[in-house]
């Protein structure tokens, strides 16, 4: 299954947290479903990308998605 998903960029004030490791500067965020109680459930998430190098984020979010494993 697909699902959309958002990029969302990581605030500046928290990339420059003290002690901050990560270089990450953005979040992939999209909504669990079915998320059994007192369990857990696996997502795998792969880029649909075109052949093109993609360099503007607003462009790649259009085209990402997160695969859900049953």
């Amino acid at each position: 299954d697909e699902q959309e998903i958002q990029l969302v960029p990581i605030p500046l004030f928290v990339q420059t947290i003290p002690g901050r490791k990560s270089k990450a500067t953005i979040d992939l965020v999209f909504e669990a479903l079915n998320i059994p109680s007192l369990g857990f459930k696996s997502y795998f998430v792969e880029a649909k990308i075109p052949d093109k190098i993609m360099t503007d984020i607003a462009e790649a979010e259009h085209e990402a998605y997160v695969h859900q494993q049953n």
